[in-house]
Parts: structure tokens; C-alpha cells; sequence
């Protein structure tokens, strides 16, 4: 086990280790399936209200759970502080987020910080959003520290790693290669035609303020924490939008931005 969870290229296996018993109850209510569950012995006897529902949970299961010693699971722990529990999942298939809203997905162009995906997975969770996209050189998703930070989002929320082209996108999506780039001429454009848009978060784009966003959903794109979208990534953008500034800060952090740009497309979508 201590091999595997040493692991690089996490997003690339058929397995992915998850720490600590809130994390392993979310993967398990999230439909997940175990290969191997390992409890530190120290907790058999554990009245801990986390432990005891996830020994519960696991009585049909008992044929994969273990225990090990607090030396043992330090072995195999990404953590700085071994938990009490983890274990190895089968990594399911990303699949498409049904949902009543608009479908939108988040489209994420060389993410770095661990804490950043598993804001925006969390957001995409809040919000409803379809999943995400992520570049090659995003960070991996299944990263134990992103992990922690998505709070169980990343059981619920599909994630595809591709190069960010029209044809994969759409191929992902089920939108037409048509609504891409290039940019538009003109403000005005922004809340006449019909969608789905590709929307580029940018501080040189509309206010969010006059904008009214399409029933028919849409991509946004999200670039990388210092440099923003790349070149590649603008030029799949019809449009571009930006966050109003009431202070003097010369920038939003790229999940926060994300976040409030969610919150923008659910309040100001045109109803059916």
C-alpha cells in the first residue's frame, strides 16, 4: 500500500487514495467503491462519532478493511499527521452532472495551487455546474492536499484533463464547435446573442453588472493564478467578462474570482 500511495501522476490511475474518515464517508455516500480500507488499530475501540459511522457504514465491506499500527499508516499517509483511516478507491468514470440549471462547466487553464482546484471544485459543486475541464499542466485533481481542500466536492464533480481545443471541449460538453472564438468587436454583443457562451474571466472584459447570461449555459474559462488565460485558451473566447472593483487590490485569488463569477451566471441567467 505504501507504494501505491507514492504514487505519481494520481489523476492517470485506476485508483486513487483517500485520507481521513470524513473524506472516506463522503467518497462512500458518493457512490465511490473501495479495493482496500485501512483503520489505525488505536481507533478499533473508538467512540469518535466519524470513526464509529464509518465502521458502521463499512460492515458489508469488511472483506476489504484492515488495520495497522499508527507507525504503518504514517508509511502510507500523503499527511503530515497519519489519520485514522484511508483507503484506495476505484477512480469511476467522469460523467456528465445532470441538473435542471443551465448547463455550465468550469474550464480551468494551468491551475497550480492544490487549495485553488479544491476551492473551484467546491464551487462547481455549490453552483451546479456540469464539471470541470482542466488543461494537462493543471494540477491534479486528485492531489491529496486538493482533496482535503474540496471538502468531498471532487467525489461529485466530473473532471476531465485535455488539451484545451474545440474539438475536445465540445466532445466533453456536447456543444457546438460554432460558439468558440474569436472574441467579439463589441461590448454591445454581450446579452443579445443566444448561447452557449465561452466567457473568459478577465479584469479587461464587460462588468459582470451588465451582462445577462443565456438559458442555454456555457464554458468559463479560468486562467492561471499570475498569468491569467493563455493565448490558447483567449482564443476560444467569444466573450470576456470582469469583476467591478470597489477597492485598490490589484487582483481577486483565481478561485475566489471563480466563485463570484458562478454566483454572476446563476443570479443574472435569462429565464426560460
Amino acid at each position: 500500500m505504501a507504494a501505491l500511495a507514492q504514487r505519481p501522476l494520481g489523476k492517470l490511475q485506476p485508483e486513487v487514495l483517500v485520507e481521513g474518515p470524513k473524506m472516506i464517508l463522503e467518497a462512500l455516500h458518493s457512490g465511490w467503491v473501495p479495493t482496500a480500507l485501512v483503520l489505525d488499530s488505536k481507533h478499533l475501540e473508538s467512540n469518535h462519532g466519524e470513526i464509529r459511522a464509518l465502521i458502521d457504514s463499512l460492515q458489508a465491506s469488511t472483506d476489504c478493511m484492515g488495520w495497522a499500527s499508527t507507525t504503518e499508516m504514517g508509511r502510507i499517509s500523503r499527511l503530515n499527521s497519519p489519520p485514522a483511516v484511508l483507503g484506495f478507491f476505484s477512480q469511476p468514470l467522469a460523467e456528465e452532472r445532470k441538473s435542471d440549471l443551465p448547463p455550465w462547466w468550469l474550464v480551468l487553464d494551468r491551475i497550480q495551487d492544490p487549495g485553488n482546484l479544491g476551492t473551484l471544485l467546491r464551487n462547481a459543486d455549490w453552483f451546479g455546474f456540469c464539471g470541470l475541464i482542466c488543461s494537462p499542466d493543471t494540477v491534479d485533481c486528485y492531489n491529496s492536499k486538493v482533496m482535503q481542500a474540496s471538502m468531498g466536492s471532487v467525489f461529485r464533480i466530473p473532471v476531465h484533463y485535455t488539451p484545451l481545443t474545440q474539438e475536445n471541449i465540445s466532445r466533453i460538453t456536447g456543444f457546438s464547435e460554432q460558439i468558440f472564438g474569436p472574441p467579439t468587436s463589441g461590448n454591445h454583443e454581450l446579452g443579445v446573442s443566444s448561447g452557449p457562451w465561452v466567457v473568459g474571466a478577465d479584469t479587461r472584459g464587460v462588468s459582470m453588472n451588465n451582462v445577462t447570461f443565456p438559458k442555454e449555459g456555457g464554458l468559463l474559462l479560468v486562467g492561471n493564478e499570475s498569468k491569467g488565460l493563455s493565448d490558447q485558451a483567449k482564443a476560444l473566447c467569444r466573450y470576456f467578462w470582469a469583476i467591478p472593483s470597489y477597492g485598490n487590490a490589484e487582483s481577486l485569488n483565481a478561485a475566489v474570482a471563480a466563485g463570484v463569477c458562478c454566483y454572476g451566471i446563476r443570479l443574472r441567467t435569462e429565464q426560460a
